[in-house]
């Protein structure tokens, strides 16, 4: 069962395609496809699925990345992934965009450096601007997919280290600003930025 992957889709601009992502930085040498299902490969790496036609099966409404899909809808796409002989995905217990408070923020050469607590630990990330301590922002852990499809990678700097990124509302399709992302909601520290309703 894969563990780590993101979806995405577009109709407008790729198609009627649900796009699997599991190793992004990885080139594609090689496909295979059965029925609607393609798996890419690099050698014998599996690093991602095409799955066309899926609003044969399911519609989608939202647009990009999928970022905390439900149960039911990977169970449907598992079950397409099955029939198709090619290992299923796992549930998305969170989507990696977290809640947190600022709790302290201090200035770099360039730029700034926020320390945050998102619940069960403490992440460090680099903004543009200074955020006041206690804001409630939204930060996206190592590992998650941006809007944009780049992996969150951990930074290491003469800052230190940094280890999630600090969001804008556009990054988390709250509106369409650049800046920094500031809740006005006192919302638990830790809680997942797309499980809650926040607008």
């Amino acid at each position: 069962m894969i563990g780590k992957f993101s979806l995405y889709y577009a109709f407008k601009t790729i198609g009627d395609v649900l796009i699997v992502n599991i190793e992004p930085d990885e080139f594609p040498t090689s496909y295979k496809k059965v029925n609607n299902v393609v798996a890419i490969y690099n050698n014998d790496k599996l690093i991602g699925y095409n799955i066309f036609n899926i609003s044969d099966v399911i519609k989608i409404k939202m647009v990009g990345i999928l970022y905390h899909p439900e149960n039911i809808f990977i169970d449907i796409i598992n079950s397409m992934l099955t029939n198709a002989g090619f290992d299923t995905l796992s549930y998305v217990s969170n989507s990696g965009f977290a809640i947190g408070e600022v709790k302290e923020c201090f200035q770099l050469e360039k730029g700034f450096m926020a320390i945050i607590n998102i619940g069960d630990s403490m992440v460090s990330g680099l903004s543009k601007d200074e955020i006041a301590i206690g804001s409630k922002i939204v930060v996206a852990k190592v590992g998650t997919t941006l809007r944009n499809g780049k992996l969150v990678k951990e930074k290491i700097g003469n800052f230190g280290i940094a280890d999630c990124y600090i969001c804008s509302g556009k990054d988390v399709f709250y509106d369409e600003t650049e800046t920094v992302l500031i809740l006005d909601e006192d919302i638990e520290n830790g809680t997942d930025f797309f499980k809650t309703e926040v607008k």
